[in-house]
């Protein structure tokens, strides 16, 4: 479960729907805020006999108190110290040599300046966008590391819950990127490049070529009892050589891609 103090659904994007659910996937993008409070933790007023020392983030500055070690076991069975760490708004486990890689020690006079400084502050107000891959999307988790599988579920302000996967930015700019592919100036400009685009799933093809010396888009693996639905869509019939070919002139392939799409989304199409 992803929690704040505000969750609030900033956009909702379709992505391509799965060729087998007829249903489709969703990217929700979410804006969390999270308003850290200074910690009542008095840590001036422990004793430093029961302390493992004092320490600051190197990057923030902000003062670490680390305490109560105890042994934990690795997973290669080797056990390994892990010290409990405080800071003014939080408080988390770190293992003794991430503590040494990542902070540095400092005394106890450098620590109670660092501490009572940031006692002092106002609350903290953090922001960040989350991203939850949602709906029909299944097969799109494919384009991922199968290890890298983290399933969250999250509630906005206005009650609204979703169960997801939760992506990171590399991996949501990699969906925008799938988005991008599928519309339809994009696929317009695969054919003009001479690329065919295809449905897979159903072996649908859409292929440029020329017929009566014209530039087309010809339609390869329809169905005969498909045809009134590619017709209604603007394709022309017309047979040739004892074969029925259904073909749209090069100018209105647009539009006919535009109202494919609209029709029949879970017609996912590409190069």
């Amino acid at each position: 479960m992803i929690t704040a103090d505000e969750i609030r659904l900033l956009e909702r994007h379709q992505l391509p729907a799965d060729p087998e659910a007829f249903l489709p996937g969703y990217v929700s993008v979410y804006e969390t805020t999270d308003i850290l409070h200074p910690r009542s933790l008095d840590a001036l007023s422990i004793d430093p006999d029961f302390t493992s020392g004092y320490f600051k983030d190197r990057k923030t500055q902000t003062p670490i108190l680390a305490s109560m070690p105890r042994l934990a076991a690795g997973d290669n069975g080797i056990p390994y110290t892990v010290l409990t760490l405080d800071s003014p708004s939080s408080r988390w486990h770190q293992s003794e040599n991430v503590l040494i890689m990542r902070y540095d020690e400092i005394d106890r006079e450098e620590f109670t300046r660092l501490w009572e400084a940031a006692q002092s502050k106002p609350a903290q107000i953090l922001k960040r966008l989350v991203h939850i891959l949602h709906g029909a999307s299944l097969h799109l988790w494919r384009s991922f590391d199968s290890s890298d599988i983290s399933v969250r579920r999250i509630m906005d302000d206005n009650g609204d819950s979703v169960v997801g996967r939760l992506l990171t930015a590399n991996q949501a700019q990699m969906l925008a990127d799938i988005e991008t592919r599928q519309k339809p100036d994009h696929l317009i400009s695969q054919l003009r490049e001479g690329r065919s685009i295809s449905h897979t799933a159903s072996r649908l093809h859409l292929v440029p070529t020329r017929f009566m010396d014209k530039p087309v888009i010809e339609i390869r693996g329809w169905k005969a009892d498909d045809l009134p639905f590619w017709t209604s869509l603007g394709a022309q019939a017309q047979r040739h050589s004892y074969q029925m070919r259904l073909t749209v002139p090069d100018q209105e392939a647009l539009g006919f891609l535009q109202r494919l799409q609209q029709s029949r989304p879970d017609l996912v199409l590409a190069a």
